[in-house]
């Protein structure tokens, strides 16, 4: 039996923007168009909590938190447009009130669901990190645990231990809070 490879059109970023949204988000990687899982309690879990304790830290109350926010890179070949799972723009950084910010954030985060590898997360966020974002967090459910990246260091942190991002100003979060039920930090 003689297997055809399919042809799989690339788009270039305005060919994606284009396009109507998609729930859940799709994201543009080098061309190709590629659907997020649909999220699951363990999985949103985290990003609520850590959306909470963004507004709620001192050092960072003053920023803006965004959930599933498109980030469009044009300066590949094809484009792409990646929707991390919680971004941060620290205070004093301007983005529009609608479309999509022109900048980097600060912070992004990804959160693993079943089913995505470590390695693709990574990747992505080595890619938003070489495209000027500050901070990235790789939230797993599984091993509760949180990988960080400032820029300086990249390190693992464990349920039973503390995050303390120095480049959010301090901000920082018990890495067991993020699996618990959300609710505003005390």
């Amino acid at each position: 039996m003689v297997m055809e490879a399919v042809a799989v059109r690339r788009l270039t970023l305005s060919e994606f923007l284009a396009r109507p949204e998609t729930e859940p988000a799709s994201e543009l990687i080098d061309g190709e168009v590629v659907q997020k899982p649909v999220p699951r309690i363990e999985h949103n879990f985290p990003v609520g909590n850590l959306y909470l304790r963004l507004f709620a830290h001192p050092a960072t109350s003053a920023g803006i938190a965004l959930t599933e926010q498109g980030l469009p890179y044009p300066g590949s070949e094809m484009g792409n447009l990646r929707v991390p799972d919680l971004v941060f723009f620290a205070a004093g950084r301007e983005i529009p009130d609608e479309g999509y910010p022109s900048e980097p954030p600060d912070l992004a985060v990804e959160v693993r669901s079943r089913g995505q590898t470590l390695r693709s997360l990574q990747q992505k966020l080595a890619f938003l990190r070489q495209a000027g974002t500050v901070c990235t967090l790789l939230v797993d459910p599984q091993r509760k645990s949180v990988e960080v990246d400032d820029g300086q260091h990249h390190f693992t942190v464990l349920a039973e231990d503390e995050v303390v991002l120095e480049s959010l100003g301090g901000f920082a979060f018990k890495v067991i809070d993020l699996f618990r039920r959300p609710r505003p930090p005390r």
